[in-house]
């Protein structure tokens, strides 16, 4: 007895396989309406591969509260504070979809080294400084 249902040339997906399928087709369906580059689960899994074990700005402003807008001058801030703090730059070999396009971004090992940018980034400043948790290492950088 063949696997097919009657009249059909393919199986039918039912369960995780039928929701990964729709998604898929969702995604497709947005990139191409909006002339986007379709991004397929190979390059998101090197994406997800090149993130695994790190910190990034855009996650730490999310954390927050903050909105993703700011992500940009966030992480130039980030990138600034890090280079005063070691004299090198910061890794950039994490990589992020913006946009539809994969994108090298900076990653860090230290989430001092992003508390140190939201202190050194306005809208961010007072957020760390009044958080619940008190950051009592924001609060030495920051002489308070």
């Amino acid at each position: 007895m063949s696997h097919f249902r009657k009249n059909e040339n393919r199986p039918v997906l039912t369960g995780r396989a039928a929701r990964r399928q729709d998604s898929r087709v969702d995604a497709r369906a947005f990139a191409t309406t909006h002339r986007m580059p379709v991004i397929g689960h190979v390059q998101r899994a090197t994406v997800a591969a090149s993130r695994a074990g790190h910190l990034f700005a855009g996650d730490y402003l999310a954390a927050l509260g903050v909105d993703s807008r700011f992500a940009a001058a966030f992480g130039a801030a980030t990138a600034k504070a890090y280079r005063a703090n070691h004299g090198t730059a910061p890794d950039r070999g994490g990589k992020s979809i913006v946009n539809g396009r994969i994108r090298a971004t900076y990653q860090y090992s230290n989430p001092l080294d992003l508390i140190a940018g939201a202190l050194r980034y306005d809208r961010t400043r007072d957020i760390v400084l009044a958080s619940v948790t008190g950051h009592p290492v924001a609060r030495q950088f920051a002489g308070v």
